[in-house]
């Protein structure tokens, strides 16, 4: 309890992640406290923080902690083969585009596990909504939950071949006000699309596209690139060398509200099941650094 106590700074916190109550908590800290004859934590009506001996304390007793979990995990393994049903939820490009392969191999190796897969953009509270495992792009993810940074990802700004033909190659973010932008249209109202120089020491470009089409699925803001409609900014994960789109302005890095990088997040949970480890193994494996779409 003292180790995540310090880890989480929260009696709420703790308790959630521990599946147990807060005044139980309160109690088996004072007691530690009583028969150490040392004050463990600092307490305000706020928040909670590891005194000096604390903080050694869990230090010291994490490995230990760490290795009994462990165990106790290898030894159930030894009795039950990975089962039961989780959920995940995952962004819809991502998830028609690059989930198959994982979900096909944890179907032919554990048939036992039943993986309810949800596609949406939303993101959804895991906890209060029931599900195990998220797959997010973002910069930066909540420490709400437990989140594992999976591969980078980025975006690119593509059309077709006959619309730069017709309309010109642009050269610099600048010249993008006088063509046809498409915008992936997420939460924001009032999009910009920002670039800074591949090589060198640019300054950053910062452009508010005047759109003739907005879409909410990358899948189909590609299609209408294909298509000619217009100029589009797509997460690499939706791109595909059979879309027959041709990179706009490459020498500039561009970024448009998608995230930097893929997290797999999951509720706090003090007893993770054998079917948990195998689901976020298969996943962290599959879209592991350097990861390809």
């Amino acid at each position: 309890m003292l180790a995540v106590l310090a880890d989480t700074r929260s009696f709420t916190a703790a308790a959630q992640r521990l599946g147990v109550s807060k005044s139980l908590i309160s109690l088996r800290m004072k007691a530690l406290e009583q028969e150490l004859g040392v004050s463990l934590l600092l307490r305000t009506t706020r928040s909670v923080r590891t005194t000096e001996a604390g903080a050694l304390l869990a230090e010291r007793a994490r490995p230990a902690l760490e290795m009994l979990e462990d165990s106790l995990g290898e030894v159930r393994n030894l009795t039950r083969a990975p089962r039961g049903r989780l959920r995940l939820t995952a962004p819809v490009a991502l998830g028609r585009q690059h989930l198959g392969p994982v979900l096909r191999e944890l179907g032919q190796q554990y048939p036992d596990i039943a993986l309810e897969v949800y596609l949406s953009d939303r993101f959804v509270n895991l906890r209060q909504e029931g599900f195990d495992f998220a797959l997010r792009h973002a910069d930066q993810v909540s420490d709400a939950y437990v989140s594992k940074r999976l591969c980078a990802t980025g975006a690119q700004l593509v059309t077709s071949a006959d619309y730069l033909e017709r309309n010109g190659h642009p050269a610099h973010p600048s010249e993008l006000a006088r063509h046809r932008c498409l915008l992936y249209r997420g939460d924001e109202r009032n999009p910009q699309w920002s670039f800074a120089p591949r090589q060198g020491r640019g300054a950053a470009v910062h452009v508010k596209p005047v759109d003739c089409l907005s879409i909410n699925n990358s899948e189909l803001l590609r299609e209408c690139a294909a298509n000619s409609l217009g100029i589009a900014m797509v997460p690499d994960f939706s791109l595909s060398p059979r879309a027959g789109l041709v990179a706009v302005l490459p020498q500039w890095e561009c970024y448009a509200g998608f995230g930097r990088a893929l997290y797999l997040l999951k509720p706090f949970s003090a007893t993770p099941t054998e079917a948990h480890r195998v689901v976020e193994k298969a996943l962290a494996s599959h879209f592991r650094p350097g990861f390809s779409p």
